[in-house]
């Protein structure tokens, strides 16, 4: 196997929905392919992050804004357990009762 670096095409990234949480924020962006960008082959999707006010990571990836925010969801329950708060599911519910409103 052979690793080469290879710029193929430029995306876009939109900030789709932020919420603050205890000791931090919650961010989902849009990863949007450019039009007239031909050498990328994947659809527009999805990333769920979390701002700790030092840095952001990326916990979770998805085709919706739900699907991003559930996945990270899962990977935070697995990566940081029950001991800490789960940002993500905060948010998820939230979103999930604006909606039936």
């Amino acid at each position: 196997m052979t690793l080469m670096e290879e710029i193929v095409g430029k995306l876009t990234v939109r900030m789709m929905l932020y919420k603050r949480v205890e000791n931090g924020g919650v961010f989902v962006y849009r990863i949007e392919n450019d039009d007239n960008n031909n050498d990328i082959y994947f659809g527009n999707f999805y990333i769920a992050t979390f701002d700790d006010l030092h840095s952001e990571e990326v916990w979770g990836v998805g085709y919706s804004i739900e699907s991003a925010l559930e996945n990270a969801m899962k990977e935070w329950d697995r990566g940081e357990g029950d001991d800490c708060q789960n940002p993500f599911r905060e948010v998820l519910e939230k979103l999930k009762k604006d909606k039936n409103t």
